[in-house]
């Protein structure tokens, strides 16, 4: 077995030690160019440009001060339809959950223990299915989100 202190240590296959950084996806930065950094044409671009017509410099800055504003807009309007949605299935949730309990008291009072309890359960067992597999969903649409920027 090598030492630590020679070469053959550090230069076997597999040795995290000498590969650097993680491997990363190269998609990040090119996400990043493909979203933000392509906003405005190069500038020798811009420069041919007003030459040809005067003042079209201007007029490609408020195009892109208008795509911002759209841009702007859409998200908000998404995030409002989040909330809204989320405010709402909390609310239905909380709804099922009050039923749940009113059916399991109506059955325990009119004799049949076995059935509420069993019906008490599986509401429960619903609720929690429910709850892991939105956790799940959420977590890997966050995931995905943080691999396209």
């Amino acid at each position: 077995m090598a030492r630590k202190d020679s070469k053959n240590f550090f230069y076997k296959k597999n040795n995290s030690l000498n590969k650097g950084f993680t491997k990363t996806k190269q998609d990040k930065r090119r996400g990043y160019n493909t979203n933000i950094g392509k906003i405005l044409p190069p500038v020798e671009v811009v420069a041919a440009y007003e030459e040809m017509s005067p003042g079209s410099f201007a007029k490609i800055l408020e195009m892109t001060y208008l795509e911002q504003q759209v841009k702007n807009s859409l998200s908000k309007q998404t995030a409002k339809n989040t909330y809204k949605a989320r405010i709402s299935g909390q609310i239905c949730g909380c709804i099922s959950c009050i039923a749940a309990c009113f059916t399991t008291v109506k059955l325990a009072k009119m004799g049949a223990i076995i059935y509420s309890v069993c019906f008490f359960s599986a509401c429960i067992t619903t609720v929690l299915i429910v709850s892991i597999v939105s956790i799940y969903l959420k977590k890997s649409s966050q995931r995905q989100f943080t691999q396209t920027f």
